[in-house]
């Protein structure tokens, strides 16, 4: 499936723009709309969805790609299924920790790839033990200040935009899409609506 799903990317993702991209169609505008400072990308996602593990090697080859003045984020989604909260709290605490980049293709691969789909507050301190910070210091980060905004901000974001599935982009804090919508042109849409003000 994620040799399908990057070849699709592969196709479409460098095209020339051949549609005109429909609202309502390939994407819905976000309202209320709000403004970024710079053109940004925000990616609302779970380490427990099966279609936002497939769609992570499509991100990575899109951010090569991506203008150097766009801003990407992920957003681990909180209050959306109450069995993938942990992997919200996951996410924030790599963030606290500063681990992100050593440790999110690997949370993916050992839910997906080795199957472990449910985790233990203590399962998550011994993950994080790998990569070389004690348990004291893991569970200040998962009960800190840091992760509990995050979740929070996570949840109300799901509200605002009305996520109805993950993985889902909101581009510009104005237009929503993801693959439902836009198909094998999600990344293309993207692109141009970057653009847009």
């Amino acid at each position: 499936m994620i040799k399908r799903l990057t070849l699709l990317f592969t196709l479409f993702a460098g095209s020339v723009m051949a549609a005109n991209w429909q609202e309502g169609t390939h994407f819905k505008i976000v309202n209320p709309a709000g403004k970024t400072s710079q053109p940004t990308v925000i990616e609302i996602f779970s380490y427990g969805c099966p279609h936002c593990y497939e769609a992570d090697p499509m991100i990575e080859e899109w951010l090569k790609t991506k203008p150097a003045n766009v801003k990407f984020e992920r957003v681990a989604a909180f209050g959306f299924n109450p069995a993938w909260d942990v992997f919200a709290k996951m996410f924030y605490t790599a963030q606290a920790l500063g681990l992100t980049d050593k440790v999110h293709h690997e949370i993916f691969a050992r839910i997906h790839v080795k199957g472990k789909k449910t985790w233990s507050d203590g399962e998550v301190v011994k993950f994080f033990g790998e990569f070389g910070k004690d348990e004291k210091t893991v569970r200040a980060a998962m009960d800190g200040f840091h992760v509990d905004s995050k979740l929070k901000a996570s949840k109300a974001m799901l509200t605002k935009y009305k996520v109805g599935g993950v993985p889902s982009f909101i581009v510009n804090d104005k237009y929503f899409t993801d693959f439902r919508l836009g198909g094998k042109d999600a990344f293309p849409i993207i692109n141009d609506l970057v653009t847009k003000k």
